[in-house]
């Protein structure tokens, strides 16, 4: 009878092993494809970010409070911990077809342009160039082919859409964070915090659209009419489009999760320090 029993349980088991050999195979190809994005440098920064949007709140709370603020969003919004939720949303929502046509684009001529591009906007010199070019923009005018062409492909990778979304979830963590520990004739009601919030949410989109639309506009200044509307078939193609809607999924989680983590540590350190 032990004897049946154990027959019986070693399909069990080789069926375990697969599935956690194809997890496992699943989560290195989303690694991969998180840093064929560049997803990892930019949440490398998330934590810099933070104190640099805490930073208006200074002036309205004691300094070793905005000091417990500052360490606990270092520790809350810790890289790792966020990439490792994204790596998750891909391999559990994984498509073994969208592979191949990622790869190919990052091995192209035009994806690496792209790439090298999206490195040298993140350094300091990047954004010095930026806005000098905003300031000829604001002098001069886009080209409407090449407007289009910035609004589509923001629309596919949804870039500011992206970087609203980071900015306002921290936002909203440092903004929760503070009126929570502040003395209650100064505390705002939870009615009052949802409204500043919602009020801050509506402003975002536009502010960071036209902002990203100059950063890609000046990317394909270069760029032929036939590699922008390469650029264009890869961004909306149905690989990229697989990868760009699993990855704000898995970004609104990482950021909500950061959020939490932040703001449980920062009641917890402000407490402390009032014992």
């Amino acid at each position: 009878m032990l004897s049946a029993m154990l027959l019986l349980a070693v399909p069990a088991v080789a069926d375990t092993e697969n599935e956690e050999g194809d997890l496992d195979a699943r989560e290195g190809e989303a690694r991969k494809l998180i840093d064929l994005f560049g997803v990892y440098r930019s949440m490398d920064q998330w934590s810099s970010m933070a104190v640099t949007v805490a930073r208006p709140f200074r002036a309205h709370v004691p300094p070793e409070v905005f000091e417990a603020l500052e360490i606990t969003l270092r520790q809350g919004y810790s890289p790792p911990v966020a990439r490792e939720i994204l790596v998750q949303e891909l391999s559990s929502n994984f498509d073994p077809d969208a592979i191949a046509p990622i790869e190919w684009w990052f091995g192209s001529v035009l994806g690496g342009r792209v790439e090298e591009f999206e490195l040298a906007a993140g350094t300091p010199e990047g954004g010095r160039l930026m806005e000098a070019y905003s300031r000829q923009l604001a002098a001069t005018s886009l080209p409407q082919d090449r407007r289009e062409v910035a609004q589509r492909y923001d629309r596919a990778t949804r870039k500011s859409e992206a970087l609203a979304l980071t900015l306002y979830a921290m936002n909203e963590t440092i903004f929760r964070a503070v009126n929570d520990v502040a003395p209650e004739d100064r505390r705002l009601s939870p009615d009052q915090v949802d409204a500043e919030l919602a009020k801050l949410k509506s402003r975002l989109p536009d502010l960071f659209q036209g902002f990203i639309i100059t950063q890609l506009a000046y990317m394909q200044k270069d760029l032929s009419a036939d590699e922008r509307l390469e650029l264009l078939m890869f961004a909306e193609s149905d690989s990229a489009q697989w990868f760009f809607r699993n990855y704000i999924k898995g970004l609104d989680r990482a950021l909500a999760s950061g959020g939490e983590r932040t703001r449980d540590a920062f009641r917890k350190r402000v407490a402390k320090q009032s014992d």
